[in-house]
Parts: C-alpha cells; sequence; structure tokens
C-alpha cells in the first residue's frame, strides 16, 4: 500500500492538538470565519428578536455578550449562538437538552434559567452519537469539518466526506458540503430498518438508495420529509438518513451499488489505495472530490478487487446473515462463503457492538481516591 498524494506521510503524531493557523496543502487548517463573530446556526451576529415568554429578568444570564450571543462554555472554543437557535438545532441529530450542564455538571431542566455550561456540537463524535452511544461519544480526541460544526473520532468519520490521509489531515470536509446527486434509479429491494423484503408497498429515498417498509417508515416520524425540488413540482422525498447525514462509517462494511445489483464490499480510507491503482486517473479523480469513497469488493479472492462509488449509492450491511438479500447471492459461492464467514466472526457490527473507538481506548480512566469516613 501506498499513499495518493506525494505530500501525505503516515506519521502518528499528535495532530489533534493543532494549531489553526498552520497553513499546509490540504485539510489542516480549518475555515473559522463563520464562528468567529456569527451565530452558528443562524449566522447572524447581532441578537434575534424572538417573542418570548420568559421575563426580561430571568434572561439575564452569564456568558453572553453585548450582542446576545453566547460563547460556547467549551476552553478555547471560539464558536458563538444564540440561546433560542442553539435549543431549537437539531442537524445530525443533536440534541441541545444533553448539552446544556447546570452547577452540578448535569442537564438541566429549564436551560436557560439554569444553565451554566453550554456546549456546541463539536467536542463529541457526531456518528457515535446517532448511534446512541453518547458516553463514548463524549470522550477521545476529534476531527472536525473544515466547514460545519460537526466532528468525529479518526475512526468514525463517515463515508462520502473528503478525507485524504488519516494521519495528517487535522479536519475532514464532511458529506453535507458534497453536491454529489444520485444516479441511478435503483433502491434497495430490503427494508433499511428491519431488513423485511419489500415488495409494492415500499417508500424509496429520492437522494439515496435505500428503501422503507410503511411500518417502520410510520413509527419514525422524524424522517418524514418532503422537499421540493426547483425543476419539479412534485415532492421529492429525502429519507432521514440523509437529511441527519447518518451514514456509515469509513471503515464499515456495506453494500454497495454495481450496475442494478448490490454487492457486499468494506469501505477503506483513500490512503488505503493500492499503489497498482494510482494509474488510474478516473479513480483518483474521484478521491480528490467529497462525496465518494474506496471500497474494496468481498469476493473471497485472494487479490481484492477495489472501487470508488459515491456514498449515496451504499448503505450498511443488513444486521444479520438471515436477511433474504444474501439467497439472491448464492449463485457467486465465493462472495456468498466470504460474507457467511464475516458475520461467523461478528466483523458486520452496529451500535454497542462495536468495539471501541481508539482514540476512546487512549483516554486514560480517572483515578479513584480514596475518602476515609
Amino acid at each position: 500500500m501506498t499513499e495518493i498524494f506525494a505530500n501525505t506521510s503516515f506519521s502518528s503524531a499528535d495532530h489533534e492538538d493543532s494549531d489553526d493557523d498552520e497553513v499546509t496543502n490540504h485539510f489542516r487548517k480549518r475555515n473559522w470565519e463563520w464562528a468567529r463573530d456569527e451565530c452558528f446556526v443562524c449566522h447572524q451576529k447581532s441578537a434575534r428578536f424572538i417573542r418570548n415568554a420568559t421575563p426580561k429578568s430571568k434572561l439575564k444570564v452569564s456568558g453572553k455578550g453585548a450582542s446576545g450571543l453566547r460563547k460556547c462554555s467549551y476552553p478555547q472554543c471560539p464558536v458563538l449562538f444564540h440561546d433560542r437557535c442553539y435549543l431549537n438545532f437539531s442537524e445530525g441529530d443533536f440534541l441541545p437538552s444533553m448539552h446544556v450542564l447546570d452547577a452540578f455538571g448535569e442537564p438541566c431542566f429549564d436551560p436557560i434559567i439554569q444553565g451554566k455550561k453550554w456546549i456546541c456540537p463539536q467536542h463529541e463524535c457526531n456518528a457515535c452519537h446517532q448511534e446512541l452511544l453518547r458516553t463514548r461519544s463524549q470522550l477521545g480526541a476529534v476531527i472536525s469539518c473544515v466547514e460545519c460544526i460537526f466532528a468525529w473520532h479518526r475512526s468514525c468519520v463517515p463515508v462520502g466526506s473528503h478525507h485524504v490521509n488519516r494521519f495528517q489531515d487535522k479536519c475532514v470536509l464532511c458529506p453535507r458540503h458534497s453536491d454529489l446527486e444520485k444516479k441511478s434509479r435503483f433502491n434497495m429491494p430490503y427494508c433499511v430498518v428491519c431488513d423485511k423484503k419489500l415488495m409494492e408497498n415500499k417508500i424509496k429515498c429520492d437522494s439515496c438508495i435505500r428503501s422503507f417498509c410503511e411500518e417502520c417508515w410510520a413509527k419514525d416520524i422524524k424522517k418524514k420529509k418532503l422537499r421540493r425540488t426547483h425543476n419539479s413540482s412534485e415532492d421529492r422525498f429525502v429519507c432521514g438518513f440523509c437529511i441527519c447525514v447518518d451514514h456509515p462509517r469509513i471503515g464499515d462494511y456495506v453494500l454497495a451499488l454495481s450496475g442494478r445489483k448490490l454487492y457486499p464490499a468494506k469501505s477503506l480510507h483513500a490512503d488505503q489505495i493500492p499503489s497498482s491503482l494510482l494509474r488510474k486517473s478516473d479513480l483518483v479523480e474521484k478521491l480528490e472530490e467529497p462525496g465518494y469513497v474506496l471500497i474494496r469488493w468481498i469476493e473471497g479472492l485472494e487479490v481484492p478487487n477495489y472501487a470508488v462509488v459515491s456514498y449515496k449509492h451504499l448503505v450498511p450491511m443488513p444486521k444479520s446473515f438471515s436477511c433474504f438479500i444474501w439467497k439472491t447471492l448464492k449463485k457467486c459461492g465465493n462472495i456468498y462463503s466470504a460474507v457467511d464467514e464475516l458475520y461467523k466472526k461478528q466483523e458486520v457490527c452496529f451500535g454497542l457492538d462495536r468495539s471501541l473507538p481508539v482514540e476512546v481506548k487512549r483516554v486514560k480512566s480517572v483515578p479513584y481516591k480514596k475518602i476515609e469516613v
């Protein structure tokens, strides 16, 4: 294996504590202009005039500047926001109520009055948070998006991110800033939530290849969002995974679209591309753009095949080997056997079954102090 770009190296030095003024070839300098003097939600620099039933005397809380903007309580964080903007912010499944702490360091019932510490989204791993792994989401160093408020453990960066080098890059460009569109009319033949085989009554996402059964769709109100395109008066369905940018992590096993069929693969970081593929300019050019991901097909071959696909054209592997999609691959003996082996070794994991990110493992536990009674 070798790197894609001559300027990248594989040093494992501590780069989480980076200098924002350092200028290098790719994402090693963050664009902070959006955060230093305006609300990260509404992008306004002055106070917002919002009707509020709370008496003005109760709204005089610490942490605000003359403009009505509050500064994130995390040490040396420059992010600013209005209280109301923050409390209504839900992008990326962010839960404001869990990030406003009272004097005892606990989430408070009334943030406006009791809130002492207001923490912005860039101090936790968004991927772990979305999988409800709240404790590990707030442990370990994270790497931030160069253009927005979200961050991830280096081990948890989502597919579709422009992440050239795992070791040198101090920021990434997340899929929110990709203009890639779905280029296929194909949608997966089973429900992405319950793995149920779908026939006629399936709900298709127009932004990715995910499909949903009516039962799973009805249970999750969050995902019921229709957007109207500029070129059409018809409503366009965009699923909750796309809206919240809840995609597989780089390194996860996935199903990727090839032609009109889904095949198993493993998503990889761009710097893991074999040197033999560097001559294929079409692959390298795609990896230089946000929205694409390097994959290695699961075929049971000694010499594996690689491809670069749009993050819109892949989904997580089914939760179990009993999903009917695997029966369609029985004729492909090598693929079927290789996937069976992955499930037996429990390498296809979700949620609590995931191993701890390397960044979390590095965190030293706080030593207990013996208290004499």
